[in-house]
């Protein structure tokens, strides 16, 4: 085999240094997919991803294309298999088609956010939240305003994901503008976009949450009571709504109690004092 394009699937075939590899199927990588694989190429290799997410760089003719007359598909093309398989609630096979995408195209939005769609509902899976955020995450970082390819609907979408995730892993690991001040310069951007666009109306109250919880990491209860309280006023399902008030009252609650009897602070794993 010789030029074959990425996201060609493959077999490979003839290995006599790892013959449990023989017949196990595998996806073309591009060179752009990383330093590794672009080495691959120069000296003749071809890099390849694995079902399981191994990646190899094996010789042209350990590779047998799968379906010839099908085998290339594009980047688009699975995406939109993915969505089908999502649908369809066949969440293992969309999330292995997107990871398929993102080994064609690492620099690519759709795919990371679609992933992290599959990972927020996908209940059997090890640290799925996490792995939504993660994803949710990369998505924003390749549509945020200072990148290289700005969008604000993109962005606002996997920025509002990642951050109402983030909120309630305590542990995970998080980006360097999950501080107070960061978190709602970013909600003022999805309220209120400086190119004067309306954010989703899905958007809005994930965003004012973000806000209440930015107020909670301040201390400033009385202003995140008015915050969770807006995002009540906008929420559809009651008892949603009335988590949302019963938020605030106790919030609000909380800040009228003397001094002696509010109950002791305590540190998250971020270093914030909460109440």
């Amino acid at each position: 085999m010789t030029s074959t394009p990425p996201g060609t699937q493959v077999t490979i075939q003839g290995l006599m240094s790892k013959p449990l590899l023989n017949g196990k199927r595998a996806t073309v990588l591009g060179p752009q997919h990383s330093k590794d694989a672009a080495d691959g190429y120069s000296r003749g290799r071809v890099p390849v991803l694995l079902e399981d997410g191994e990646t190899l760089l094996l010789k042209p003719e350990a590779l047998m294309v799968a379906e010839a007359g099908t085998s290339a598909v594009s980047y688009d093309a699975l995406c939109e298999s993915a969505v089908v398989s999502f649908r369809g609630h066949n969440l293992p096979q969309a999330v292995a088609t997107l990871k398929r995408a993102i080994a064609m195209e690492p620099d690519t939005f759709t795919a990371y956010f679609q992933l992290g769609q599959c990972y927020e509902v996908y209940e059997g899976e090890p640290g799925a939240s996490e792995l939504a955020a993660i994803n949710f995450l990369q998505a924003a970082k390749l549509t945020a305003p200072e990148s290289s390819s700005p969008d604000y609907h993109g962005w606002t979408n996997a920025f509002v994901r990642a951050a109402n995730l983030l909120a309630t892993l305590p542990s995970a690991p998080k980006p360097p503008w999950w501080t107070p001040v960061g978190i709602k310069q970013r909600v003022g951007l999805v309220l209120a976009s400086p190119q004067g666009f309306l954010p989703d109306s899905d958007l809005v109250v994930p965003a004012w949450q973000l806000t209440g919880h930015a107020f909670e990491m301040e201390n400033e209860l009385e202003e995140a009571a008015k915050a969770y309280e807006k995002a009540a006023g906008y929420e559809m399902e009651a008892a949603k709504c009335e988590a949302l008030m019963g938020r605030a009252a106790e919030l609000r609650w909380r800040t009228s109690l003397p001094a002696e009897k509010k109950p002791p602070k305590k540190n998250d794993d971020d270093g914030w004092t909460l109440v």
